[in-house]
């Protein structure tokens, strides 16, 4: 039933993240139901199923499209000016704006600076440290002023910087207002770590390396600073277009 299903709804021509979601759900009744080693061994198939049809652009897959900054400028503002009107009308500070500014810093996931980022991560000498992937916690350095910003937030509100599913609603919502292609809040981790490629890639030119070997030293610095080995080459590809 689970394989029925899942083919069934390869055929309708679902987004690959829409597939993705379904298959982790069927899992995760597969192991209520007690039968977690199959149920697991399928998603892990499906999974690879869904990625090869992405390759294979039989359906669709993530999008690439990275905001320009100026969208991303005008973003944040519309963000900063919706947070200042919900406060006023509900009494409680918001900060979003400052979720969408810490991922343009810090090249983060979303639910790195939102549901996981409270107060313990704000360090001294303006510093954050932020939970990646897989539990790793990888430490910046942010603008005095955005790092004074989040403090005074915490100072007020405690608890988590913000919840995940409001930021990315009012992100895609901000995004379209200000007449920005909606791709999502990852689009704020591809127009970061690409900023940050060509930094290092200017400072390596600097140090004496030859072009050649500054583009790999900073494509593997900005695939370090994405919370990935250096060496993956499909985050290359999907994050630097090389």
């Amino acid at each position: 039933e689970f394989r029925a299903f899942m083919d069934r709804e390869i055929q309708r021509g679902l987004s690959w993240r829409t597939l993705q979601r379904m298959s982790s759900a069927l899992v995760k009744v597969g192991c209520l139901i007690g039968h977690s080693a199959s149920f697991i061994a399928l998603g892990e198939r499906y999974s690879h199923k869904i990625r090869d049809l992405v390759s294979a652009d039989a359906i669709r897959g993530p999008s690439r499209a990275t905001p320009s900054p100026d969208i991303v400028r005008r973003t944040i503002e519309i963000l900063r000016e919706w947070d200042a009107r919900h406060f006023e009308r509900t009494d409680e500070p918001r900060a979003y704006h400052l979720v969408a500014r810490l991922q343009v810093e810090t090249s983060c996931r979303s639910i790195s600076a939102t549901t996981r980022l409270t107060r313990e991560a704000l360090h001294p000498d303006n510093r954050v440290a932020l939970q990646a992937k897989g539990g790793r916690v990888q430490e910046f350095i942010l603008p005095p002023e955005l790092h004074r910003q989040l403090s005074l937030y915490f100072g007020v509100c405690g608890g988590r910087l913000a919840d995940q599913d409001g930021y990315r609603m009012a992100y895609h919502r901000a995004i379209e207002a200000v007449g920005g292609q909606v791709t999502g809040t990852h689009g704020l981790r591809r127009l970061s770590v690409q900023d940050f490629y060509r930094q290092q890639y200017r400072t390596a030119i600097g140090d004496g390396l030859s072009p050649r070997a500054a583009a790999e030293q900073a494509a593997g610095d900005a695939v370090e600073r994405l919370g990935h080995s250096r060496s993956r080459a499909d985050h290359r590809r999907a994050y630097l277009g090389r």
